[in-house]
């Protein structure tokens, strides 16, 4: 076996999973944006904040149990405050 096997091997896993993770990332924030904006529009309208914050646990209550373990919480319903920090997202 050459000796620069295994150290290739590693570097490719290491790059692999450093990509993955990067794209993983992406993605939820993505999915964070996008949940942020119904909440906001079909949820809060114009109300203001303290009734998002007790929205948040009720429709996280809802959507746990329908998930995939871990895929859903209400530290990740938190991140509806995203679009309430720019004003438009753009288009990959």
């Amino acid at each position: 076996m050459p000796a620069s096997l295994l150290s290739d091997l590693r570097t490719l896993i290491d790059s692999t999973r450093a990509g993955l993770a990067q794209a993983v990332n992406s993605a939820l924030v993505i999915l964070y944006w996008q949940v942020g904006i119904r909440i906001r529009t079909d949820v809060l309208g114009s109300k203001r904040a303290g009734y998002g914050e007790q929205i948040l646990p009720t429709l996280s209550a809802k959507l746990v149990p329908s998930m995939a373990k871990g895929s859903a919480s209400a530290t990740s319903l938190e991140w509806s405050a995203s679009p309430k920090c720019f004003r438009t997202r753009k288009s990959s």
